[in-house]
């Protein structure tokens, strides 16, 4: 049987602009939290917070956390996030959603190169712990791990949760991908890896480039309504 997915957008599908424009401010104000932050990143040694949450996470170790973080970060790795995206776009193939196929390329092809490119940017090294929990090279700005399952959970939101029949399940789905982001975001910190400017770094650039793939590929589609790219 042929699913369907009943479109509840958060405007009017009729209103393109709107949604033009609610997708740029996101664009714009996830650049400036990423702008604000980045600030700190060029001063060269890492911020009082970050020095604190990261000693902090260093006391409270233990063997037991220490694996259930090394399992846990293993769901943000570009090894399962590329074999979990090589697998969705096969489906959207399948299903011929392409500009859902074309938001996803968009979304992680680009997120991937953008990271790459502001971590040699940036060129930020690893925190400096006495006992490292996990070996990891490359630079540490912003974390890949959470951009990563940022913009996966981007690729979700346009293909699932917008066509989400009922609120409470976009709601659901929501707090799923919420949670999602931050075990990753806390397990980075928990294994010494990442600062905490890293994690809000990697969440911002993850949301405005989310937000203008999405937005720049409906814009591609025909308003309102069907579509060959629906």
């Amino acid at each position: 049987m042929r699913m369907q997915f009943v479109k509840i957008p958060l405007l009017p599908a009729s209103n393109p602009d709107a949604h033009r424009a609610l997708g740029a401010a996101v664009t714009i104000a996830a650049g400036w939290v990423f702008t604000s932050v980045a600030v700190n990143i060029t001063a060269g040694t890492p911020s009082g917070v970050d020095t604190q949450v990261a000693t902090w996470f260093h006391q409270h170790t233990t063997p037991s956390l220490t694996r259930a973080a090394i399992a846990i970060t293993f769901l943000g790795s570009p090894l399962l996030l590329g074999g979990a995206s090589v697998i969705f776009g096969l489906f959207l193939m399948w299903r011929r959603w392409w500009y859902r196929l074309l938001s996803l390329v968009l979304t992680m092809g680009g997120g991937l190169l953008l990271n790459f490119l502001l971590k040699i940017l940036f060129h930020r090294h690893r925190p400096h712990i006495e006992h490292q929990l996990a070996a990891t090279t490359g630079y540490s700005f912003p974390s890949g791990h959470v951009m990563g399952s940022m913009l996966f959970c981007g690729a979700m939101v346009s293909t699932f949760v917008l066509s989400a029949r009922a609120r409470p399940w976009k709601i659901g789905l929501y707090g799923v991908m919420l949670a999602y982001v931050l075990l990753i975001a806390l397990t980075r910190l928990y294994l010494g890896v990442h600062y905490l400017s890293d994690m809000l770094g990697a969440m911002a650039a993850g949301i405005g480039w989310s937000a203008f793939c999405l937005t720049a590929t409906k814009s591609v589609r025909r308003w309102p309504g069907e579509s060959p790219w629906a």
